[in-house]
């Protein structure tokens, strides 16, 4: 559904990321090539994301701490807008004291974006520096001239490039509708800018004694015994909770196999409560727009 579960479906398929170019290149000999345009598409943007972070890391080791907004802001605009003009403010969009400070240190601002070695990236540079990083890093080669053409060749969405660079660089954006179509106001300033925070990886605690429990049921409910997988379930949950805490992802993933087999077993209501619970973890967990949330709703619809 987007570039996490593709990663992770790979991953447990032993693979790594930076095979991406050759899945692609298999994805086009396949005979079912369009049922699976969806992965071309999603690897695409991946391919086009994690080349512009890796970009990004260099750009931002420039730029001074007084002026990470407007880089931050002037870098989505190359790799996003079809304007990439160096934003001054939004004036429009700020209460009048706040114009007023902005208007005083205006010039000043001015002096150091035209100074500043981020502010003269332009949108050309960035695209030719991605194609490069895809083909040295992915090994895939972008034959268009701009990551517009890419867009509208494989159908991509910005707002999705934009969800994936934030997740993957931690920037956090002002909630709003950006424009990016628009060539004479770039779809970023400043103030859309609002924070960023470092991204770790990290390992997940888990219980293994409960993981031990569920491959049990899993096993189970293949014989046909779903009451044993059932009872199995319920006691790696109580395990996961103990371990991990309530909110944690395996616990959701519990959760969500109760459900099931308790609606298999005729035990609607008790299905519905348990898909719900799943369903509010998973958003409190990773949030509303997350592909996992999205499918714990369908299955509390289904349940209904």
């Amino acid at each position: 559904m987007d570039g996490a579960t593709l990663t992770s479906a790979i991953h447990r398929r032993g693979v790594n990321v930076r095979y991406l170019g050759a899945i692609l290149r298999e994805l086009v000999k396949v005979e079912e090539r369009e049922r699976l345009s969806h992965v071309q598409r999603i690897s695409i943007s991946e391919i086009i994301i994690r080349s512009a972070k890796h970009i990004f890391r260099t750009y931002m080791k420039d730029v001074e701490p007084a002026a990470f907004s407007a880089a931050v802001s002037h870098f989505l605009n190359c790799l996003l807008s079809s304007s990439c003009f160096v934003p001054e403010s939004c004036t429009d969009e700020l209460p009048s004291r706040r114009r007023s400070r902005q208007r005083r240190s205006q010039s000043n601002r001015g002096n150091l974006m035209t100074n500043s070695v981020w502010a003269r990236l332009t949108s050309d540079e960035l695209w030719s520096r991605i194609r490069t990083d895809a083909q040295d890093y992915y090994h895939y080669t972008f034959k268009s001239e701009s990551i517009d053409e890419v867009i509208k060749k494989h159908n991509l969405q910005k707002i999705s490039l934009l969800r994936e660079m934030a997740i993957k660089t931690g920037i956090q954006v002002q909630l709003r509708e950006y424009v990016f179509e628009c060539r004479h106001k770039p779809a970023f300033c400043e103030e859309d800018v609002v924070n960023m925070f470092p991204v770790v990886k990290r390992l997940k605690p888990t219980s293994s004694d409960a993981a031990g429990l569920i491959q049990q049921a899993e096993l189970a409910v293949q014989q046909g015994r779903l009451g044993a997988g059932l009872a199995l379930i319920s006691q790696a949950l109580t395990l996961f909770s103990s371990v991990c805490g309530d909110l944690h992802e395996d616990v959701c993933m519990c959760l969500r196999l109760l459900g099931r087999l308790s609606y298999i077993l005729g035990e609607n209501d008790d299905a519905l409560g348990l898909q719900e619970k799943a369903a509010l973890s998973s958003e409190r967990i990773q949030g509303i727009d997350h592909p996992q949330t999205i499918q714990d709703y369908v299955c509390s619809l289904l349940f209904h």
